[in-house]
């Protein structure tokens, strides 16, 4: 779809909506309740937008890091917000004002939210967030006495008055290392211990468990329970590339640029900065508007990267630029204003272009510079038809 490229002669990012929806039907055909991970702004791309359209897909609920990222995101969507991390007691008129569910990450945290929402006579919703294994947020659950002391520590909270437990939940640090899967499952047997001893300690009251992430959407089903979180599969990058191997999975990115020169150097040329990079033979260069300030990383230089311009994979050479980089396009027929695919659909994946520079497969995206703009494909519209929209 290079002619959407026509609105803009520089650098842009898709989002082929479409393929977001599939990957949520990923997570929704677990036949568990599906809570759609749109913090940092959903990778950058957009999170009103993405959380519409997945809401209207049938997503059942969203999480998102902290109140500012939750408050813009009830703008577009009605269904319950998690905010995943710790949100101050002085913020509790505003976590009820705008119907949000707050993480509880510690008894003392539950005790100083209670006593603010009791100050000012409102009640919050809230999941206790459990650490199983990750030693981030939450209650320490890591082995039998740890669990005893979060079991105790999560029943008081059950009996503060002013917040509501919806759920409890807990995030595999390795779900997506085959090779650590006794430690996922280890992980899992300290979350189910705390739920265990909460039944005996006489806790009846209904609430969600949630334990799955991306990976453990894709490589665990013993750990999707009853609320499944998406968040990077909802882009199509996968924990691990079998992800990719089963079909899954539909690439939701296309990172875009396009040639803004063309030149020729003789054999034995520097190319770019600090003379990473010289010319082996008369070389022909495409120099591309795209460089660490729109997110394609600086580290990636030398690192074996290319792009795909029209259909050639074209190596990058040189140190990458803040505002440009250089690919070696010698074999291939290029003209300036050719469209060049970086990375994503049409280029290479984010998995791969990940592991060149030992990166996560979601950075460059969430590096994208403010002057890259997003082009959504896709959209459903009110009429049931697809359309194009920009940001």
């Amino acid at each position: 779809m290079d002619d959407i490229a026509n609105k803009t002669d520089r650098t842009w990012i898709e989002v082929d909506l479409a393929a977001m929806r599939h990957n949520l039907g990923v997570a929704q055909a677990t036949g568990k309740k599906v809570m759609a991970i749109v913090k940092g702004n959903a990778l950058g791309v957009g999170a009103k937008k993405i959380g519409a359209e997945l809401a209207g897909a049938g997503c059942d609920a969203f999480g998102v890091a902290c109140l500012d990222e939750a408050i813009e995101l009830r703008a577009a969507v009605d269904n319950p917000i998690l905010i995943l991390s710790y949100t101050p007691a002085s913020c509790v008129a505003r976590i009820a004002e705008f119907r949000l569910t707050q993480t509880i990450v510690d008894g003392a945290h539950a005790k100083a939210l209670n006593a603010e929402a009791q100050k000012i006579g409102v009640c919050i919703d809230v999941y206790i967030k459990l650490d199983t294994g990750m030693s981030r947020f939450g209650i320490f659950a890591q082995g039998e006495s740890a669990c005893h002391a979060a079991a105790s520590e999560a029943c008081e909270i059950f009996q503060m008055k002013q917040l509501r437990v919806k759920g409890i939940f807990t995030h595999f640090s390795m779900a997506d290392m085959p090779n650590r899967d006794t430690y996922t499952a280890w992980q899992i047997e300290n979350y189910n211990a705390v739920l265990e001893e909460l039944r005996m300690l006489g806790v009846t009251q209904q609430f969600l468990r949630s334990a799955s992430n991306s990976a453990a959407i894709l490589f665990h089903p013993e750990a999707q329970l009853d609320m499944v979180r998406a968040g990077a599969m909802l882009f199509g990058v996968s924990a691990h590339k079998d992800g990719w191997a089963a079909g899954k999975l539909e690439e939701a990115i296309a990172f875009k640029s396009r040639v803004h020169q063309v030149k020729h150097v003789p054999a034995g040329s520097y190319v770019s900065y600090g003379g990473l990079y010289q010319t082996r033979r008369d070389t022909k260069i495409a120099v591309v508007p795209v460089g660490f300030a729109d997110g394609y990383i600086r580290n990636w230089s030398g690192k074996g990267m290319y792009a795909v311009i029209n259909g050639a994979k074209c190596p990058q050479i040189g140190r990458i630029c803040m505002d440009s980089c250089m690919f070696d396009v010698t074999e291939t027929n290029v003209e300036r204003g050719d469209v060049v695919h970086l990375l994503g659909k049409g280029g290479i994946s984010l998995d791969d272009a990940a592991e060149l520079c030992g990166t996560n497969n979601m950075e460059p995206i969430i590096l994208r510079g403010n002057r890259v703009p997003i082009l959504y494909l896709n959209e459903t519209m009110d009429d049931g038809s697809l359309g194009l929209e920009s940001i």
